[in-house]
């Protein structure tokens, strides 16, 4: 099979424009692994509002709640007047101002609740909601006191509603290794989505580069080998190269992500790519139709594969990606691509109705292939037609 060594001695000579595609998937796996990894914490800190505490009076009631304000926010202290609140609350030094008026303590225990608390807060933001219901919390709490036990001390109210508050509920949060390295995986496979597009455009439009040198394509036309052994062997070696680069890339994957079982959901990512693969097969194919040059080349082959990772959600994810864009994206295979890896990662359990939507995205990439591969077809035939007249 003469025409398929010289496909891989061809492939040998661009060697190491390929492998850099190789090295650039690597340090994107590992970088972004470093900062998944740096990233992922499950513990959780509250974040303090800045709160203006202005009172009119002094009890024990009074002073739990803004013990436990104090507590829970930071307690702020501003100048007096309107001007000085609204200053603050305006360059953010505040947050939220709460003002007791004066007989409160007495209009709460008597249940009356002619007298309220009053409040002024610069925008409708989180922190203000937050405030609101730790305020309602302590009174609610000192509200169930009040109703439950008949004739209780202000001061044993404000004693027991701050026990009742200090009993707090633990949280743990579990997660394995496994979890960030399934993560990582899924991401991994994402990535990888742009070096197979890279490499087998640098690789088979070089290969058709230099079957279609004109001067070597008339000494194939006296060669005794026919033309459609002479293209089948170029076929098998296309087939070859997809194969080899699918196979490493799925290898490195799961080498770089830690995650070594063949489980369901890793063969249908395989399958995915592999899917992925033969698609940049028939793209590379169509773009050796038209290419000429290696300088063309370069610049056809980073168009093409930065400009579908950015557009299809490869580099970054689709749910921040407009309408708009992922409308356009469709139009690509990038975009279907990423879609099955999303339906995967969420993949309750491996069952035929579960799948059926992932088979339903690769069939769309491969309807992307043989769009391609008609295109080219037609594009030869007509080609062809040309010289002949």
């Amino acid at each position: 099979m003469p025409v398929f060594k010289a496909y891989f001695i061809v492939i040998k000579r661009y060697l190491p424009s390929l492998l850099i595609y190789f090295f650039i998937f690597i340090i994107m796996t590992i970088l972004f692994s470093k900062v998944i990894g740096s990233q992922t914490s499950f513990s959780f800190t509250a974040v303090k509002a800045n709160v203006v505490v202005n009172t009119d009076e002094s009890s024990p009631l009074i002073d739990g709640l803004v013990k436990y304000i104090s507590d829970n926010a930071n307690i702020v202290t501003v100048g007096n007047g309107t001007e000085s609140i609204q200053d603050a609350l305006f360059y953010g030094k505040a947050d939220y101002v709460l003002r007791i008026p004066a007989g409160f303590t007495e209009s709460f225990m008597s249940g009356s609740n002619v007298i309220t608390l009053e409040k002024t807060t610069g925008t409708m933001s989180g922190d203000s909601v937050n405030m609101d219901v730790l305020i309602n919390q302590y009174l609610n709490t000192a509200r169930l006191y009040t109703l439950n036990v008949p004739g209780i001390s202000a001061e044993d109210l404000a004693r027991d509603v701050a026990i009742n508050l200090n009993n707090t509920a633990g949280v743990d949060f579990a997660a394995s290794d496994n979890q960030v390295n399934t993560s990582i995986l899924y991401d991994t496979f994402r990535y990888m989505a742009y070096a197979v597009l890279a490499i087998m455009l640098m690789g088979v439009v070089s290969i058709m580069m230099a079957f279609n040198d004109p001067e070597l394509a008339k000494r194939n036309l006296c060669a005794p080998l026919k033309p459609y052994k002479m293209y089948l062997q170029m076929f098998f070696g296309n087939t070859a190269l997809t194969v080899i680069v699918w196979a490493a890339m799925c290898i490195l994957a799961l080498v770089l992500s830690g995650v070594l079982e063949l489980s369901p959901g890793v063969l249908l990512l395989c399958l995915n790519i592999l899917v992925f693969s033969i698609c940049s097969l028939a793209i590379a194919f169509l773009a050796g139709k038209f290419v000429k040059s290696q300088i063309a080349l370069a610049a056809v082959a980073n168009i093409i594969s930065l400009g579908v990772c950015f557009l299809s959600g490869i580099f970054v994810p689709q749910d921040l990606l407009g309408v708009n864009v992922l409308r356009i994206a469709s139009f690509t295979p990038g975009y279907w691509y990423v879609k099955a890896i999303d339906t995967i990662k969420d993949l309750p359990a491996v069952t035929f109705d579960n799948v059926r939507p992932i088979l339903g995205d690769m069939l769309i990439q491969l309807g992307f292939a043989a769009a391609c591969i008609i295109i080219a077809l037609v594009a030869t035939k007509q080609k062809r037609q040309n010289m002949e007249r």
